[in-house]
């Protein structure tokens, strides 16, 4: 890892830290944790497919690069050149939960760079097939307060190599 992924803010800045410098998990996923990841890829794909099949142009994985904040990754989707999508598959008691602002966070991030005025969050339930959408705003200023927040902890931290420290 040689840069933040805009995924991951949000989670245990000590942890993103120690991951980019190489440090291995204390435990790596389970079996069923992996199943879960595969069965959300193939929610994703299937979404994807039906709004190709309305006939709107859709761009997939997205790359994004934010130099100045040393971030790099992707966004699920562009549609039509003007929404930028983030598409999370959920069980249906996930719903109870959503939006997620770690996701918020992230769709935040491919908006700045992308430079876009909104996004959309698509949840869909993977048991009941439930649908929820929320919108996410470049100009939500205590969204990017939190994401120009954190970012700047994990650069500080790793211009000293010092590890940020864990929150208890």
């Amino acid at each position: 890892v040689t840069s933040w992924n805009p995924s991951k803010l949000g989670s245990c800045l000590t942890g993103m830290y120690l991951e980019r410098l190489g440090v291995p998990p204390d435990m790596d996923f389970d079996e069923r944790t992996l199943r879960i990841f595969s069965v959300g890829k193939i929610f994703e794909d299937w979404v994807v497919s039906k709004i190709k099949d309305s006939g709107h142009k859709i761009e997939t994985q997205v790359r994004l690069e934010w130099p100045e904040m040393d971030v790099t990754g992707y966004a699920d989707a562009l549609i039509d050149d003007t929404i930028v999508y983030e598409i999370k598959s959920k069980h249906s008691r996930g719903f109870d939960y959503i939006p997620n602002r770690q996701h918020q966070k992230q769709l935040w991030i491919a908006l700045k760079i992308l430079n876009k005025d909104d996004g959309r969050l698509l949840y869909i339930s993977k048991d009941d097939l439930r649908v929820a959408e929320f919108l996410v705003s470049l100009t939500d200023e205590n969204l990017e307060n939190e994401v120009l927040e954190e970012l700047e902890t994990l650069n500080e931290a790793w211009r000293c190599q010092r590890p940020p420290r864990p929150i208890t």
